[in-house]
């Protein structure tokens, strides 16, 4: 009997974590007590196949659980091509004043599939990834979260291919008609006797001229009558809210992974919200193979491929949340491109463009 009851429990564990991972929320990461959790389609495994997403309960929320009573949550939602490129950041959405420990937020894709990048022109397959990273602010505690990014495939469907009917035409049956007599009329020729008429024989009475003045027109000048000609009026239409990459005002600066492993410049990482200790896989957002992977581990890093990745994106991370450095790149766009760097298995490129940005000159002591 006990032994029937624990493989009836086993099995009944076993579909639950079916569920769960089959589920909306199989994604989480936790820090601070506080759990994110978002769709599970990972950039390395299926897609969500869907052209409507935002109906979709699979992928149209994010949630967090844990949250401190009264927290102000910040959302930022990341669009980028699956399979790599800068993302698009959204604006922050605000959730001021959460209660209750928990908070559901609905995530927003662009509705028009048109504009999703295309990954199969044949067949006019478009895809989009997804990321979030989240702001919970406690008091004087901020926590960081980052979901790993997830992707939805839409596959529009194939138009039916319209067949023209044949109309019958009517045609008209040519149904003889005998002429109708129209009778003519003949005129009659009546002699009509001539009519005596008398004529007047006029009399020649001089008349004297009459001198008739002659009116001589006046040449007055007659002012053009001015046409209105329709000018058409240059109406401003206003820009369509294309979020973009904000230009760094003024040259742009950067300090290397050589400046941030110093503990003598630790001081300059409080600024950041970041900490040495911070794990690397939370804040990224990654599963990174080197051990053990806390931020100050990662700058400290030698070598090359997903290593030499890391010790510049910390470095990236850090300078570009130094509010006291210019750097070329925001957090969101360091964060979108190591995801896409790790999704891909490509680190060599983004570890380029990081590095020639850590290297535009530090202003930092």
């Amino acid at each position: 009997m006990k032994l029937r009851r624990y493989f009836a429990s086993s099995i009944v564990a076993f579909l639950l974590l079916i569920v769960f991972v089959g589920g909306v929320f199989a994604g989480t990461v936790t820090v601070d007590g506080i759990t994110l959790s978002w769709p599970e389609y990972p950039l390395n495994g299926p897609a969500l196949q869907s052209c409507e997403p935002g109906a979709n309960p699979a992928a149209n929320t994010i949630s967090l659980t844990g949250v401190p009573e009264g927290a102000t949550v910040t959302a930022v939602a990341l669009y980028s091509n699956p399979t790599g490129g800068s993302p698009n950041v959204q604006p922050a959405v605000t959730y001021p004043n959460v209660t209750g420990g928990s908070l559901v937020i609905p995530v927003v894709y662009p509705a028009d599939t048109s504009t999703w990048p295309s990954v199969n022109p044949s067949t006019n397959e478009r895809a989009i990834a997804v990321s979030y990273q989240i702001q919970v602010n406690a008091g004087p505690t901020i926590t960081k979260l980052i979901s790993k990014s997830w992707w939805v495939l839409c596959v529009p469907p194939v138009p039916p291919t319209e067949t023209p009917t044949a109309t019958p035409t009517d045609t008209p049956t040519n149904t003889p008609v005998p002429p109708t007599a129209t009778p003519t009329d003949t005129p009659t020729n009546t002699p009509v006797p001539p009519t005596a008429t008398p004529t007047d024989t006029p009399t020649n009475t001089p008349v004297p001229p009459t001198t008739t003045p002659t009116d001589t027109p006046t040449n007055t000048p007659v002012p053009p009558t001015a046409t209105p000609t329709n000018t058409p009026t240059n109406t401003p239409v206003p820009p369509t809210a294309t979020p973009t990459n904000t230009p760094v005002q003024g040259p742009a600066q950067g300090c290397t992974p050589g400046y941030w492993r110093q503990d003598q410049h630790f001081d300059s990482w409080v600024a950041t919200g970041y900490a040495p200790s911070n794990d690397f896989n939370t804040v990224f957002g990654v599963s990174a193979t080197f051990n053990p992977h806390s931020l100050l581990d990662a700058v400290w890093l030698g070598g090359g491929g997903e290593r030499a990745l890391a010790r510049h994106a910390v470095a990236a991370l850090l300078n570009a949340a130094q509010p006291n450095v210019n750097y070329a790149y925001t957090t969101a766009e360091v964060i979108a491109g190591v995801q896409n760097a790790y999704a891909t298995g490509n680190f060599e490129p983004f570890k380029n463009t990081l590095e020639a940005a850590n290297q535009a000159g530090c202003p930092l002591n």
